[in-house]
């Protein structure tokens, strides 16, 4: 099914976190595990800011205000993690890798994260679609969406070349 649409996770979680929010160092994730519209790396969704930062970390990365908390682990050429929760639960959270000089970074300790049918970071889009028939797309491809409904919990895979270049799991309620 083809949609015109583009997530609105992709943009939340750069809009949510203060500009002078320093970032953590990627994290070692207590798992490795991506489980589709659940959890990426051992934070879920529904947990709380405290278990989520107790399994990816906290620090400098960290920033919390008024019922909204957020992670942010750089690492730089690597490329980055984040997680964000609303009144105490985690809605949202996603792996991304860096572009050097606009070539992804695929190489990176975040491309270790995969799907029980071996998606992650650099899967090409015939691999996801694949893996995950039934998702919505736009018209370039540039994103596979997995959701079972309106405001229900999600797994998009971002693209660029072809190639997942970004992870994000929402609850559905939060994004926009």
């Amino acid at each position: 099914m083809t949609r015109r649409i583009i997530p609105a996770c992709v943009a939340l979680a750069a809009l949510c976190l203060p500009a002078a929010a320093a970032a953590a160092k990627l994290p070692s994730f207590p798992s490795n595990s991506i489980v589709i519209k659940k959890s990426i790396g051992g934070v879920a969704l529904g947990q709380s800011a405290k278990k989520a930062k107790s399994a990816w970390g906290s620090g400098k990365g960290c920033t919390s205000s008024k019922g909204f908390d957020a992670c942010t682990y750089d690492g730089g050429a690597s490329g980055n993690a984040q997680w964000t929760a609303i009144d105490g639960k985690v809605v949202d959270m996603h792996v991304n890798v860096a572009s050097d000089g606009g070539r992804p970074n695929f190489k990176s300790p975040l491309a270790a994260l995969k799907t029980s049918k071996g998606i992650g970071l650099g899967s090409t889009y015939k691999a996801v679609k694949q893996a995950y028939p039934g998702g919505l797309t736009d018209d370039q491809h540039t994103y596979w969406g997995l959701q079972a409904g309106r405001m229900k919990p999600f797994t998009t895979f971002i693209f660029s070349n072809g190639r997942v270049i970004q992870i994000n799991t929402g609850d559905g309620k939060h994004q926009g």
